[in-house]
């Protein structure tokens, strides 16, 4: 054990937990409890190197004698047995088992690992080495195993926020938009009469046998889906959640697609997971990744590399990019930016000058796992422009990262169907600042949490509201049933968006109107398991 000695024999002992630390003239009192409810106090002298680390909540042995009126125990020794339940506390006893000086005893390992997982002064010394991000948390998940609970902290269930006029909105709302098909594509390998595999997809061997070698660096993350977790936790959801939606993702475009594509853009790629499946799986295929988040872009290149795939470099010509120098290019670059890029690029290549230049494959499928609120919605209407096929699996239904930019299925929304749903808007205006678009306090966004102050007052929403609503509802993860309603009218929007915009005020109904422009390009919407995510609605055009 760990003793700080003071002055004077001891003939007695006391166990307990700090309770009380206060000065007490030359003196530091401290009281010390063990399971009764009688604090014992001792008085330690105020030079003894034993007062850092005797913090409230810390387990001490006391060794000493009564005081002369018989009411404190004078400390002769005191033994630290395990640390206080405090960040400071925790971080001076980690840097007092690794010190080496005369003048401070070192600490046994015991003081902390009695009760967390720390089992080595190899990990106490990675602890203190660590960026000051990483070692907060280390030592947020050691205070909370000292005080008894699971090392990884148990985020807050909220609530479900739902009103009763809002399920009675989105039913209006379901009412009025001719709600889309959904296809359900859970089962890709089926079993024929015979109890044999009847179709086997000659790609899905690839993505099973892909090295999970693709985990983050401390540095490598900046606040995009899944990057800022612990290597560990990443592990297990690349083999539980992200490995099974790639597999669903590859299987389409073999099996719906055929395989016949030149170049895949992946929009919001990030380190690469989806991307580097699919250049594995297509040979023949370049695949371009397109994320404004360096670190990972630049991980997922070191990824591709590790696996024998050729990747795109800089050319010394102008600071260009050369496509055909690799199979795989990763472009840093917001979306926005990239959609002009590559038009501009194209109109280059289109004059007379450049017909015969082979080096250049126009993007001929655009996929998105998981694209972020109107990433999405660019995404899609990218690949409608281009007359590119798409495989886009939306999340976020309620974030907005481009300002100025209204996604095209609220435009549709608002100018052919608000008027259905039999509710009279009284528009609210929202701040021409508001880089989401959405309404702000004393507006639309009120009603969507507090209840109408007299109960029979109607209930009259603004488009922006009704959006705004349905938006949220996506996004109830304790409700997954009304979740997915939501979800399916704001996917059947954003696919009628793409063709039945300019036939809006024509004379047809919108079942004819979303008929007549689902013969125009073949998309659908489909569905895979909610076990691998709850966000598994996919937008798919062939």
């Amino acid at each position: 054990m760990a003793t700080a000695s003071t002055t004077g024999t001891g003939s007695v002992k006391e166990i307990g937990r700090i309770v009380r630390k206060k000065k007490f003239q030359r003196h530091v009192s401290l009281a010390i409890r063990n399971d009764g409810a009688v604090s014992v106090p001792v008085l330690v002298d105020r030079e003894s190197s034993c007062l850092p680390w005797c913090c409230l909540g810390a387990w001490i042995e006391v060794e000493g004698v009564p005081s002369k009126d018989g009411k404190h125990i004078m400390a002769a020794q005191v033994t630290l047995i395990q640390c206080a339940p405090d960040p400071n506390a925790v971080l001076l006893c980690l840097k007092l088992m690794t010190i080496n000086d005369d003048d401070q005893q070192q600490l046994p390992l015991h003081v902390l690992s009695c009760k967390t997982q720390l089992q080595s002064l190899d990990q106490v010394t990675e602890i203190l080495q660590a960026s000051r991000d990483v070692q907060r948390r280390e030592i947020a998940q050691l205070v909370r195993q000292l005080n008894g609970l699971d090392a990884k902290r148990i985020a807050c269930q909220r609530k479900p926020h739902t009103r009763q006029r809002h399920l009675k909105l989105l039913e209006r709302i379901e009412g009025a938009v001719p709600l889309m098909e959904i296809v359900v594509k859970n089962d890709d390998v089926k079993n024929n009469d015979e109890g044999t595999n009847s179709t086997v997809d000659p790609h899905e061997v690839v993505v099973v046998e892909l090295p999970i070698i693709n985990l983050p660096q401390n540095n490598d993350h900046n606040d995009s889906h899944h990057d800022d977790v612990p290597s560990t936790e990443r592990l297990e959801y690349l083999r539980q959640k992200k490995w099974p939606q790639i597999q669903w993702i590859l299987q389409r475009l073999s099996h719906q697609m055929g395989g016949d594509f030149r170049h895949v853009l992946d929009v919001g790629g990030g380190r690469g997971d989806l991307a580097v499946a699919i250049a594995r799986a297509f040979p023949t295929a370049h695949v371009t990744v397109v994320d404004q988040n360096e670190p990972s872009l630049e991980a997922g290149r070191e990824y591709a590399r590790q696996l024998g795939l050729s990747v795109a470099t800089s050319s010394s010509k102008e600071g260009e990019e050369e496509a055909t120098m690799g199979q795989m290019r990763f472009h840093c670059a917001n979306f926005a930016s990239f959609v002009e890029e590559y038009h501009h690029q194209v109109h280059q290549e289109n004059q007379p000058e450049n017909q015969n230049n082979n080096n250049n494959r126009p993007i001929d499928v655009v996929v998105a796992l998981h694209a972020c609120g109107d990433l999405s919605d660019l995404a899609l209407q990218f690949a409608h422009r281009i007359q590119a096929k798409f495989t886009i699996c939306p999340c976020c239904y309620t974030k907005r990262y481009i300002g100025q930019y209204e996604p095209l299925w609220m435009q549709h929304y608002k100018h052919c169907f608000q008027q259905s749903t039999g509710v009279v808007p009284q528009e609210t205006p929202c701040e021409p600042n508001n880089k989401d678009n959405l309404p702000v306090a004393g507006g639309c966004n009120d009603s969507l949490d507090d209840e109408p102050q007299q109960k029979n007052k109607e209930y009259n929403p603004s488009s922006d509201e009704q959006i705004a609503v349905v938006q949220r509802l996506a996004e109830l993860n304790e409700s997954p049933e009304v979740s997915h309603r939501a979800m399916h009218v704001i996917n059947s929007l954003r696919l009628q968006s793409l063709f039945s915009q300019k036939d809006c005020n024509d004379d047809t109904t919108d079942d004819q109107r979303s008929r007549k422009s689902h013969s125009q390009v073949s998309v659908e919407l489909q569905e895979y398991h909610s076990k691998i995510s709850m966000r598994n609605i996919v937008l798919v055009g062939k």
